[in-house]
């Protein structure tokens, strides 16, 4: 019959102990755990790991202040970013595929009112019209954009931060995709 609290192969092995019904062995189990722990391999730096790797891969100690690393080319940045934009809007390829549905249903409808407009007089109103609707429609499908504007604001701020990309070649990579 398996323990309420446990793993029956893990008992059999001696590798189960509930520490709130066995007090005792609990306390021994809890107090040998505090006496061996130890915060070196939480507190090492990420500084202290490139030095450690860069010393193992020369087998000699390395200056992690001397290495010198070279910053990727605006190039190279632009493409990761057109990736990662493309990327994105295959993750959100309905969101895309309604606004793209939209947007061509719009070009239509002000395509057939434009084409039935003539040159005359009367047709100042409804030609002013068709811009208000028009650029109304516009706003309306900025608005839902929103959200997605918002998850990439807060990327480019913590790469800003970084050093890692600039406002243009972002702007760029999103308006591309």
């Amino acid at each position: 019959m398996a323990p309420p609290n446990g793993n029956l192969a893990q008992k059999e092995a001696g590798g189960h102990t509930d520490l709130e019904a066995n007090s005792e062995g609990g306390r021994h189990l809890m107090n040998d755990l505090v006496a061996n722990f130890s915060w070196y391999d939480l507190t090492v730096t990420a500084k202290d790991r490139r030095s450690k790797k860069a010393s193992e891969s020369t087998g000699r100690a390395a200056d992690i202040d001397k290495i010198q690393l070279q910053r990727p080319g605006m190039w190279q940045v632009f493409f990761v970013l057109l990736q990662r934009a493309w990327v994105k809007a295959i993750r959100d390829a309905m969101a895309y595929g309604i606004r793209i549905v939209m947007y061509f249903g719009l070009a239509i409808l002000m395509g057939t009112v434009f084409f039935r407009f003539g040159d005359n007089q009367k047709y100042i109103q409804p030609f002013t019209n068709a811009l208000f609707f028009g650029g109304a429609f516009m706003s309306f499908m900025a608005v839902a954009y929103v959200p997605a504007f918002l998850e990439d604001r807060a990327t480019f701020i913590a790469e800003r931060a970084n050093g890692l990309v600039d406002g243009f070649l972002f702007t760029t990579a999103n308006f591309v995709i």
